[in-house]
């Protein structure tokens, strides 16, 4: 399997700043991969019990069963969890007049796994835009720089 690095997903602390219901809500889909992992996903309303570590060490140490849909929502996700990705990310949710959930106190990382949740499209469009933008920006600095 392909080596990928999460630089985010990879620490505890990154996934505590994910609302833990929306983190729960945003690996559901591969409930039975976790738990063969030996990782339970509580239910909702227990979201306190979320194994964080457990998370963590699965995400470190994909196999060959790790569901392919995983991986690139976690690298997408992890990619846009920055300041920039979350003011891109708000500003098309505002544009478009999509409502996120309530509350003022929102990190980059539980913007873009809400995101994920609302319009999975909108979270791979402007990562695709994102990305593009550092070529472009890393394909000017090279010609400068041989000027």
């Amino acid at each position: 399997m392909a080596t990928f690095r999460l630089r985010r997903f990879s620490r505890p602390e990154f996934l505590k700043a994910i609302a833990p219901e929306k983190l729960i809500a945003f690996l559901r889909p591969y409930e039975r991969y976790f738990a063969s992992r030996g990782v339970t996903l509580p239910p909702t309303y227990s979201a306190a019990k979320l194994d964080y570590s457990g998370l963590v060490k699965a995400f470190l140490s994909p196999d060959s069963k790790t569901p392919k849909e995983l991986i690139d929502a976690l690298y997408i996700v992890d990619e846009m969890a920055t300041p920039e990705g979350m003011d891109a990310l708000l500003d098309e949710v505002d544009r478009q007049n999509l409502m996120l959930a309530t509350g003022s106190d929102y990190s980059p990382e539980d913007i873009a796994v809400q995101v994920w949740l609302l319009n999975r499209d909108i979270l791979e469009r402007k990562h695709a835009e994102h990305y593009l933008a550092k070529a472009r920006s890393f394909e000017s600095y090279q010609m400068d720089r041989f000027r």
